[in-house]
């Protein structure tokens, strides 16, 4: 991901939590878990 892509997504996390917008901050964490997840497998 570049650096632009993690701001972005970084901001949209912070927003999301602020105003407890609880869905799209659980999206978040779950595309955040997935893509963990594909790159721990990947790299051993």
């Amino acid at each position: 991901m570049s650096n632009d892509t993690l701001r972005a997504l970084n901001a949209r996390f912070i927003h999301n939590f602020i105003t407890n917008d609880v869905p799209s901050h659980d999206a978040i964490l779950h595309k955040v878990g997935l893509l963990v997840a594909v790159y721990c497998n990947y790299s051993q």
